[in-house]
């Protein structure tokens, strides 16, 4: 029986659109609440985490994701906002794992919880506390497409197709066990923009039948990876990568 849900999240529009399906879809019989993650990076300060991105990401990689940030902050319309304008309770959390956070979530008694959109690395201690377990989504089709902002990389790379991955959280990341998968070829006129908005739809719809099967007690189907699909794990786009996408003449949006 699950009747309480925990959402933790980024704030940022891909977590907002995935908790409006989630509640949208379950408000009737579920007891929404949100958890907001804080900090550019888990558990860097503001100018650790910039100095990081200056010397292993790319300059305007960052620079097209802060913009894209600005116009989701300018429009007044958050994951935050959504919540509250539903009465769903919001708590936010500059570390998932910390003794204050783990006491507020087992306070709460989930059933389930999701971790989506967010770069704070939950540990055992705050996974096992929902009864049915936590689950997590990724941009990407695990495990050859591990890592971070996958959106770009696939079409820096010209890979050929893509998806979405839901699975159960471990502390190793993105290696949970696997009980759903949506993939999709990549057109060439594929943005950076339209691919995130269109993995961004599909996790929601994923995630939402994802509640819809454990509320109703169903089993999963089994995923078979093909032999072909190798683990492979990405950074933070670098510079390299990013000259590569626009020497494709690759577009942002």
């Amino acid at each position: 029986m699950i009747k309480k849900v925990i959402f933790v999240a980024h704030e940022n529009d891909g977590s907002r659109e995935l908790f409006t399906r989630l509640y949208e879809d379950h408000k009737k019989d579920i007891d929404f609440h949100v958890i907001i993650t804080t900090g550019l990076y888990y558990r860097k300060s503001l100018i650790a985490s910039i100095w990081k991105m200056l010397t292993k990401a790319s300059f305007w990689f960052c620079f097209h994701r802060f913009l894209d940030l600005l116009e989701y902050k300018s429009k007044f319309d958050t994951l935050e906002k959504r919540a509250k304008n539903w009465n769903v309770p919001v708590y936010f959390s500059g570390d998932i794992n910390d003794d204050t956070t783990a006491a507020y979530i087992k306070s709460l008694q989930p059933d389930l919880m999701f971790s989506t959109y967010t770069m704070h690395i939950l540990k055992n201690h705050v996974i096992n506390i929902p009864k049915q377990g936590t689950i997590g989504c990724h941009l990407g089709l695990l495990p050859n497409q591990r890592g971070l902002e996958t959106f770009f990389w696939v079409i820096a790379n010209e890979e050929k197709e893509t998806g979405v991955s839901v699975f159960y959280i471990t502390e190793k990341i993105d290696k949970g066990k696997l009980i759903m998968e949506e993939k999709f070829d990549i057109p060439a006129d594929e943005t950076v923009t339209s691919i995130y908005k269109k993995e961004t739809e599909m996790t929601g719809a994923m995630l939402s039948k994802t509640l819809s099967k454990l509320k109703n007690n169903e089993s999963f189907e089994s995923i078979v990876i093909p032999e072909g699909r190798k683990e492979k794990y990405h950074g933070m786009p670098t510079r390299e990568a990013y000259r590569k996408y626009k020497k494709l003449g690759k577009k942002w949006k």
